[in-house]
């Protein structure tokens, strides 16, 4: 009989330790839940601000204001895996202000934008870089990495368009 006591009571303990594991599990999985949907919203709002400061930047400056092109010495080279092989990327960039003033703070900025530019190519995959359409698609978020970090620093996105040069994969 005393083993008959024994045993609802451990049965009962079980119980409640699985209740609380699976209420904390809930609870951090609500957590995260919350965090991803503030995260999302926050990208959300960033590329509305990249979108308002380009606009801005082509108010700031006329139009028919001449163009600054500040080359961004030396070209990058990046490799990344595709299919267990590595494959290597080369590309001069240039970069077109049309604000005097900021082709020194393009420069002056030179190490963050180099260092958010390689990291953005060498996270690329190669049969998307393979077509026009992901050359053009990298081409536009490279201008929107440049006008953020230009943005922070500045206050201006300051930075117009972007330009591939050269474009070797290999």
């Amino acid at each position: 009989m005393a083993e008959d006591e024994i045993q609802p009571e451990g049965g009962g303990k079980n119980k409640k330790k699985l209740i609380i594991i699976i209420a904390v599990v809930a609870v951090v999985l609500l957590v995260n839940v919350v965090a991803m949907f503030f995260i999302v919203q926050a990208m959300k709002g960033d590329e509305k601000a990249a979108v308002a400061a380009a606009e801005a930047a082509k108010q700031e400056t006329p139009a028919n204001a001449k163009p600054h092109y500040v080359s961004l010495d030396p070209p990058f080279v990046v490799n990344f895996e595709d299919q267990s092989l590595v494959r290597f990327l080369q590309v001069t960039v240039e970069v077109m202000t049309r604000d005097p003033a900021m082709v020194a703070e393009i420069e002056h900025h030179m190490p963050r934008i180099r260092n958010s530019l390689v990291l953005l190519f060498s996270s690329q995959n190669y049969q998307t870089l393979s077509t026009r359409e992901g050359k053009i698609q990298i081409r536009k978020q490279a201008l929107t990495e440049v006008q953020s970090i230009l943005k922070e620093r500045t206050g201006k996105p300051g930075v117009e368009a972007i330009y591939f040069t050269s474009f070797v994969m290999q």
